[in-house]
């Protein structure tokens, strides 16, 4: 059965039932989609001085220090890409775990703000060899 296929099941399905909630589609492959008026899940675990991310709960994730923190990045798949928003509920630094594939500009990890109340955004993107950070923006 081909995509359009399923996503033509799917709306009759919706249609005939009064509407649809949610829909999982397994490893679909979809050319030039255009996707409007979407909304990325926040996943978001209690503080904590640890954490390890898992892009099985979604690609934008947010973690509030409550110490000084490890952040263990996943292992790098080609295209994969998250966003991480780090919390600070005091002045924390942060390690970033993960070894040597971890990239950031210039070979330089961003110092975070380390400042309570205020948070930092950071995007990552994957190449199926290496994680490569940049720091979207700092001391929000």
């Amino acid at each position: 059965m081909t995509i359009s296929r399923n996503l033509s099941v799917l709306a009759e399905f919706a249609t005939s039932t009064g509407g649809l909630t949610s829909a999982t589609l397994t490893t679909p492959a979809i050319t030039n989609p255009t996707v409007t008026n979407y909304t990325e899940t926040l996943y978001a675990p209690a503080a904590s001085t640890s954490f390890t991310v898992s892009l099985a709960n979604g690609t934008v994730q947010e973690f509030t220090l409550s110490g000084n923190g490890t952040i263990t990045l996943p292992s790098s798949v080609a295209g994969k890409s998250f966003i991480i928003i780090v919390t600070y509920s005091g002045a924390y630094s942060i390690t970033w775990a993960g070894g040597t594939t971890i990239k950031w500009p210039g070979g330089t990890t961003p110092t975070p703000t380390s400042t309570s109340s205020k948070f930092d955004i950071f995007s990552f993107f994957q190449d199926g060899t290496n994680t490569y950070g940049q720091t979207y923006g700092l001391n929000y």
